[in-house]
């Protein structure tokens, strides 16, 4: 019986461990916070889209459809988000990369992480994304720097940005499917 208990104590304390730190709405009024409208914008990727962006961003997505958020400001678009879910080690996590209307990337935001916050890299690394553009350079080991304990996580994350961004480029920026 006190090792059902013992079990049973482990088991809630793992699933416990979960963390969500903030909502969709939250977020995209952080990220944006002078923005007059925000509107959801639907990319499918055909086929053809998945594996150029596959090329580019050194990843195969899941899935062909990708949300993004484009805010706008009095003087235009401010930017856009896309708020994802991905398996970082065994467990997920929901992440929101901020692109400026450059391609630039503004920030990149962990929104919810079910990992041990040891496999998970600090809020200063991932301040080390803005102002960064897909590139060679955007690699852990590369511009992106690995964190002992937390290297899945970072390969990962790193991972889904550089996807995010060139689905951004492909589809958003003009080159492909669009939908509104």
């Amino acid at each position: 019986m006190l090792l059902v208990a013992v079990v049973l104590l482990v088991c809630l304390t793992k699933l416990a461990a979960g963390k969500v730190f903030t909502n969709r709405e939250e977020a995209l009024k952080r990220a944006f916070p002078a923005a007059r409208n925000i509107a959801r914008l639907d990319v499918f990727l055909s086929d053809e889209d998945a594996l150029q962006i596959e090329k580019i961003a050194g990843r195969k997505p899941e899935g062909k459809l990708f949300t993004f958020y484009r805010a706008e400001g009095p003087e235009g678009i401010i930017g856009y988000a896309l708020i994802r879910a991905r398996i970082l080690r065994t467990m997920p996590a929901v992440i929101m990369l901020v692109i400026r209307p450059d391609g630039q990337i503004g920030k990149v935001e962990l929104l919810a992480n079910h990992e041990p916050e040891t496999h998970v890299p600090g809020s200063t690394w991932f301040e080390r994304f803005a102002g960064r553009v897909l590139d060679d350079r955007l690699w852990p080991s590369r511009d992106i720097p690995v964190v002992s304990g937390a290297t899945i996580s970072v390969t990962a994350i790193s991972q889904e940005v550089r996807l995010g961004l060139a689905v951004f480029g492909h589809a958003v920026a003009g080159k492909g499917s669009l939908s509104e």
